[in-house]
């Protein structure tokens, strides 16, 4: 599979992943069931239960299509349940979650309509999804380049180009948007530097998604560059 080789050669780095506000509200009015759609190596799910985050919900999911990445999250984080599995047909029961996170992920699923009526299916009633993805603003300019346009990720289906069209893609699923709110996207140096090593083969892969596991990492790994004209953007949906 072509994903799973992608993901093999890209791990996602342990250590000095920040919670985003939006969540960390979300989930201080939450409790139950949560899941991390799209949870990559467990980059996120780790930085969360290290911090005390979840603590008020008994049961904890990441999904994702890359089965090397849930192995890598189901080894680092064994009382996750770990399952894998497509964002635009999640492996859930109906009406089964409480509280849904899913970020940088609904820009490569072939429609993003079908992963949010997806997402209000699996949501139970009053059940809250934060969904976070690509602001691209006019301007925005990036080293990829797709189909003669310049583009954050050569992997992305799409960029969004503003907050109402964002918010429309969840309103169509039948759920209310709450929230839409945006910050500048940023990048760390040091990750990019990380890459450039495996790459070269300085640096396994398989020691790799860890390497900032002590405070002068850390603290390297909080040293961003802004993407010019790009945001992140998070959506707050709720299921009536």
């Amino acid at each position: 599979m072509q994903f799973d080789t992608y993901s093999r050669e890209h791990p996602q780095f342990y250590g000095g992943t920040a919670v985003v506000p939006v969540l960390r509200n979300a989930l201080a009015r939450k409790g139950g069931t949560f899941v991390d759609l799209g949870c990559g190596d467990g980059a996120r799910l780790d930085a969360l239960v290290g911090q005390g985050l979840l603590s008020s919900f008994q049961r904890t999911i990441g999904i994702d299509l890359s089965p090397t990445r849930i192995e890598r999250l189901q080894a680092r984080l064994p009382d996750v349940t770990c399952i894998v599995g497509d964002a635009c047909a999640i492996p859930l029961p109906d009406a089964s979650v409480d509280l849904l996170y899913s970020d940088q992920v609904i820009e490569h699923v072939p429609s993003d309509h079908a992963m949010a009526v997806e997402i209000a299916r699996v949501l139970k009633p009053s059940g809250c999804a934060v969904v976070g993805s690509v602001l691209r603003r006019p301007g925005a300019w990036y080293i990829y380049k797709v189909d003669g346009q310049r583009r954050l990720d050569p992997t992305h289906l799409r960029e969004y180009g503003s907050a109402d069209l964002y918010a429309s893609v969840f309103r169509s699923a039948g759920l209310r948007v709450t929230d839409v709110h945006s910050i500048p996207l940023t990048y760390p140096l040091s990750d990019l530097a990380m890459r450039l090593m495996i790459r070269l083969k300085m640096l396994r892969v398989d020691g790799a998604p860890n390497p900032y596991s002590d405070r002068i990492m850390k603290a390297i790994r909080s040293v961003h560059v802004p993407i010019p004209r790009y945001a992140t953007i998070y959506a707050v949906a709720e299921k009536a």
